[in-house]
């Protein structure tokens, strides 16, 4: 997973939770490095997606927030284009305002899994990310 995917789902997440504020406002300042004229706008733009995000979970919508999700990870990705040196900032926020303001049972969305497998002979491998289903 990118860091712009990682961080998109990390706001999104955070502006779900009680620290919503602390993430909109550290959203909005990376975005005043990269684009000032449009920090405004993230602004309104992030408090229309806390209403969003939670009529989704009051809903059980699932596909409505990742599509939230997906949009911010798309504008985030721009970002970093735009100023790649944004990255280590992002990184910053992300660990340190967005992911601790998620709760625990939402964190699992926003994990990053390395899984190294190796077989040798007539081995094999399997790994699933749910049920796993082997008919040999």
């Amino acid at each position: 997973m990118t860091l712009a995917a990682m961080a998109g789902t990390g706001l999104v997440g955070a502006m779900a939770s009680d620290g919503w504020m602390r993430a909109q406002e550290s959203a909005v300042e990376l975005w005043r490095r990269v684009y000032p004229d449009r920090a405004d706008a993230v602004a309104a733009e992030l408090a229309e997606v806390r209403d969003e995000i939670l009529r989704a979970r009051r809903a059980r919508d699932g596909a409505a927030e990742e599509a939230i999700a997906g949009e911010w990870c798309a504008r985030l990705l721009r970002l970093l284009r735009q100023d790649p040196q944004a990255a280590q900032v992002l990184r910053g926020l992300l660990e340190d305002a967005w992911r601790p303001a998620i709760v625990p049972q939402d964190r699992s969305q926003n994990a990053e899994l390395i899984v190294n497998q190796h077989a040798s002979g007539q081995g094999r491998n399997y790994a699933a990310g749910g049920d796993l289903r082997i008919n040999e």
